[in-house]
């Protein structure tokens, strides 16, 4: 008498190989969807020069007089022969950079 009802190898392989094929499947998909919102772990982020040297600041590495001369250097602000000397009861023009005040608190919204 011959079993014909149940199932051969190969039906086996294929049942398997079927259900992993689905499973990458959807992994594929979830991975696709939520690929794009997740930040980029490995991107590097290049601070710029003034924001080193702020930095440097803040940590107290370098006094405000080296700071603002850096910054001067940095920020071509220097005196140049073809330019008058400001006065010195101008107002000092403003920072590209502002140094934040390290008595307020930054997580706090006022």
């Amino acid at each position: 008498m011959m079993w014909t009802s149940g199932m051969g190898p190969g039906m086996w392989l294929l049942m398997v190989a079927g259900t992993l094929g689905f499973w990458v499947l959807v992994a594929m998909l979830v991975r696709a969807i939520f690929h794009d919102r997740a930040p980029e772990s490995g991107a590097a982020v290049v601070p710029s020069p003034l924001h080193v040297l702020a930095d440097r600041l803040a940590r107290g590495e370098i006094t405000l007089e080296e700071y603002e001369q850096r910054r001067t250097a940095l920020t071509g602000l220097a005196a140049h022969p073809d330019r008058p000397a400001p006065s010195p009861t101008a107002a000092a023009p403003r920072s590209p950079l502002t140094v934040p005040d390290p008595t307020k608190d930054r997580h706090h919204s006022s």
